[in-house]
């Protein structure tokens, strides 16, 4: 029974993720920020180490596939939506972060370090206005670099001076950050949101608006499909040890508003040639739980294991009901999905069960699509928080494996800090290829067997992650620390490539200048002729770089990947404190590069940088 969900998903974000920010909608990189999503979306399963990179196979040479397939989630590259301030991975500076409100809040508080307290009114462009930024700019006209920074003897700017710090986003009376899961979903008043915000026409509030945002944050699919509903079904109800429900062992989160127990990231989709599907939404990537146990909206999902999850949907019906023999597939593949299988064949009734659940698609069997090998192999290989949003079997698949890791969505450009920055535009997605959170989104969609999205009904969503602030550290290094990095990260030329907002670069970097792995160079543009090898992925404004972006550094301190391929699982293994760097030197997955971090720095300065990025 070929059920494969190969429809599956679409971040990421990694948009995303698919929220994941866009990056051509895909990642961005350039410094050691570790945010998401492919677009919308992806992170490591449940309880996987997420510090871990095993599953590092060898996938580099994933084969082209029947583009008919069915979605799979979006790319922490293409799904820039996660970071649609960081929707891309890029890896090109230190890595640091943007100062979350200043002191730690009470872990538990709704009121969190510039994320759910109504601080400064955004005083920028409307969030629809041209659509150049995330949206609103959130706290003080300040949008540009603050001081003068340090200076030669003679006067004259050695190095750029520290971003400014607008302040906390404001964010309506919603809660975004909290200890209690039932409160960021706003005790159920989610769902009806929208349809109330519409029903009011011109009478509808911001608040409706924001309110109505959130709602698509949570649910929207965009008209995209993914897996078989039935496949789905099935394993979130009947394999608790191996899936769990709510796919929890994945690293999703469970809904308590479904009353079928989806996890959240998952909605109902559109249907493929008659076949009910699953898709997936912005808060498969970009939304989770932070080390300090709140759960935050903009979240990069490092534990989302997106991998396993569309590897399980797509072998799990044929090897559990004996129509494939584990010899037909990856040997990688087979060994990361065996726990299911194993689960599988020793619960009573199972292959009644499972063939009663599986009725519904047998006359759909035509038209699932298979992997190959390579392509298994390249899915078996991606860490939890990291993946390939555009490859098979989502519509639209770029022919070349690359791995990114999910971005954050706290705090993304807005419109009047890309013009102070003199920023080409939002620079979302690893590589930096997109220009706006709208492209990002209709992207998402056609990449996930979509026919786009308008601006008008992609409005709500763009206002939304305007308010969506910076959850602060809850234990914050010794301010002593933090103040002699704070000095340092000036002094040792940090902003140089991290001086834009929330300590983003604000332009593209040669893979040459910053000598992580350069395989993201060819996303979309696998001849390097600087035309996009699937246009149609692409909006007005963006296109191809062949390069890396600097991520956002703000809240790294919660954060658990770093550089743009998620290679590097915590500050100091990226300071190269205890360990030294390359350690893994396989491309694709290499943790080369950045090696500003590790060398010319005493033991003293990387504590005080490593103290700095995770106060901001």
């Amino acid at each position: 029974m070929r059920l494969t969900a190969t429809l599956v998903l679409t971040f990421a974000f990694s948009l995303s993720a698919a929220c994941s920010e866009p990056e051509q909608s895909a990642p961005e990189e350039v410094a050691a920020d570790g945010s998401s999503a492919d677009g919308f979306a992806g992170a490591s399963v449940g309880q996987a180490d997420t510090g871990s990179n095993t599953n590092q196979q060898d996938a580099s040479s994933s084969a082209p596939q029947d583009t008919a397939g069915t979605l799979g989630p979006v790319d922490a590259g293409l799904a820039g939506t996660a970071d649609a301030g960081s929707p891309s991975v890029q890896d090109a500076g230190i890595a640091a972060a943007v100062d979350a409100g200043g002191s730690a809040n009470d872990p538990g508080s709704n009121t969190d370090a510039g994320s759910n307290t109504d601080a400064a009114d955004p005083n920028a462009a409307d969030p629809n206005a041209a659509d150049t930024a995330a949206s609103v700019d959130a706290g003080s006209g300040n949008t540009g670099p603050s001081d003068a920074g340090t200076t030669n003897p003679g006067g004259t700017t050695k190095n750029p001076p520290l971003p400014t710090d607008p302040g906390a986003p404001k964010t309506h009376g919603l809660t975004n950050v909290s200890k209690v899961l039932w409160d960021v979903l706003e005790k159920g008043t989610l769902r009806g949101s929208c349809a109330k915000y519409k029903a009011l026409g011109t009478l509808a509030t911001e608040a409706d608006k924001i309110k109505c945002g959130k709602e698509m944050f949570f649910y929207e699919d965009f008209d995209t499909y993914g897996a078989p509903r039935a496949l789905v079904d099935f394993m979130n109800h009947n394999l608790p040890n191996s899936v769990g429900t709510g796919f929890t062992k994945m690293g999703m989160h469970k809904d308590p508003t479904s009353f079928t127990q989806l996890p959240l990231g998952l909605a109902v989709g559109a249907d493929f040639k008659g076949m009910q599907t699953y898709a997936f939404t912005c808060a498969s990537c970009h939304f989770g739980k932070m080390p300090d146990g709140r759960f935050a909206v903009g979240y990069p999902n490092h534990d989302y294991d997106y991998g396993l999850q569309i590897l399980s949907l797509n072998l799990f019906p044929m090897l559990a009901m004996g129509t494939d023999k584990p010899a037909q597939h990856e040997k990688s593949a087979v060994k990361r999905i065996q726990p299911m299988l194993d689960e599988f064949k020793a619960m009573p009734g199972g292959m009644i069960k499972f063939g009663l659940a599986m009725l519904p698609l047998v006359s759909q069997m035509n038209n699932i699509p298979k992997m190959t090998k390579a392509v298994e192999a390249a899915y078996a290989s991606w860490a939890p928080g990291t993946q390939d949003f555009a490859m098979f079997p989502v519509p639209v698949d770029d022919d070349v494996h690359i791995v990114t890791q999910i971005l954050s969505l706290w705090q993304l450009p807005s419109a009047a800090e890309v013009k102070s920055y003199k920023m080409t535009h939002m620079m979302l997605g690893w590589a930096g290829t997109t220009a706006t959170l709208h492209n990002f989104f209709a992207g998402f969609s056609v990449l996930s067997g979509g026919k786009g999205v308008s601006k008008a009904d992609a409005a709500p969503l763009v206002a939304y992650l305007a308010t969506l602030g910076t959850p602060a550290n809850p234990n914050p290094p010794p301010a002593a620390d933090v103040s002699a990095g704070k000095k340092l990260f000036v002094d040792k030329g940090c902003t140089s490539c991290h001086g834009g907002p929330r300590y983003a670069g604000t332009r593209v970097f040669k893979f040459s200048e910053i000598g992580t792995d350069s395989t993201l160079a060819m996303w979309n543009d696998k001849d390097a002729n600087g035309k996009a090898d699937k246009p149609e992925l692409f909006g007005p404004g963006d296109s191809v770089t062949g390069g890396v972006k600097s991520p956002r550094l703000n809240g790294s301190w919660a954060k658990k990947r770093f550089l743009h391929n998620g290679s590097v699982t915590s500050l100091e293994a990226l300071f190269c404190v205890g360990s030294q760097r390359p350690s893994i030197t396989k491309p694709i997955f290499s943790d080369k590069g950045h090696m500003m971090t590790c060398n010319g720095l005493s033991a003293a300065e990387k504590k005080h940088l490593i103290a700095f990025l995770r106060s901001i």
